[in-house]
């Protein structure tokens, strides 16, 4: 917060936050296990709450990057997703089958190198 006043006097109107959400950070904050905690490495909850309020009233906007199509594979969404094919959330995460080889369904690859599944 003590660098706000010197983004502001730079006349830009909106500061914009990478991912601080709690997260094992296996994929630098995109990774999300808890949408409503703040990653300790990054503070509390309050700090986060004071940073907007002092850029609010420097007039700036506070964007958040708030990555909702990307869990961790600790986040609760996930591990009940993955119990079964019956359960609530079993259909809310991309699940295919392996080949008859057991290799991996297709050829999707990682933007981190390697296959997607």
């Amino acid at each position: 917060t003590r660098r706000l006043p010197h983004i502001a006097s730079l006349g830009v109107d909106a500061i914009w936050l990478s991912p601080f959400f709690k997260s094992p950070q296996a994929d630098m904050g995109y990774d999300v296990s808890d949408y409503c905690a703040v990653d300790p490495m990054f503070g509390t909850m309050a700090d986060f709450e004071a940073l907007v309020a002092q850029a609010h009233s420097l007039g700036l906007k506070v964007i958040i990057d708030q990555v909702l199509a990307h869990t961790s594979d600790k986040h609760p969404w996930f591990v009940e997703s993955r119990q079964g094919r019956d359960n609530a959330k079993a259909d809310w995460f991309v699940w295919a089958d392996p080949k008859p080889d057991g290799s991996a369904p297709n050829n999707w690859l990682s933007v981190f190198g390697g296959s997607s599944w």
